[in-house]
């Protein structure tokens, strides 16, 4: 499929940039965030929801509404477990850290929302056509 193509409307294709800004920017944080006691095991889980993050946006860009339901899982998730560290905030770089995976992801859930988004994920599946 070609990405400059895609029917995907607007509010679709930001959610899903953001999505996989999230997690670029979550294995750059696991990599070079100060304090962290096991860097491997962050590492290893960002990695494990970055990969999710790809399957879910690709599937949400396409129209899946399977896709746009996991993405909102995972984001809704990642808001979650991100609230422990607020309780605690040693060391600071983790409660920085939350605070922006907080706000990309509840940005995501945003705009899988949009009355746009909606509609495309609702639409009844395109007809197949043999050659």
């Amino acid at each position: 499929m070609n990405l400059r193509a895609s029917k995907a409307p607007a509010p679709v294709r930001r959610a899903v940039i953001l999505a996989a800004a999230h997690g670029v920017i979550g294995l750059a944080f696991a990599a070079i965030a100060p304090g962290l006691e096991d860097r491997g095991a962050v590492f290893g889980v960002g990695l494990v929801f970055g990969l999710l993050y790809a399957v879910a946006g690709w599937s949400t860009w396409t129209g899946s509404r399977g896709g746009a339901i996991a993405l909102i899982v995972l984001n809704a998730f990642n808001i979650v477990a991100w609230l422990p560290y607020f309780a605690d905030p040693d060391p600071v770089s983790m409660v920085v850290g939350g605070v922006i995976s907080i706000v990309l992801s509840a940005a995501t859930i945003g705009l899988l929302f949009h009355p746009l988004a909606r509609a495309f994920r609702n639409r009844p599946p395109a007809r197949r056509t043999a050659y």
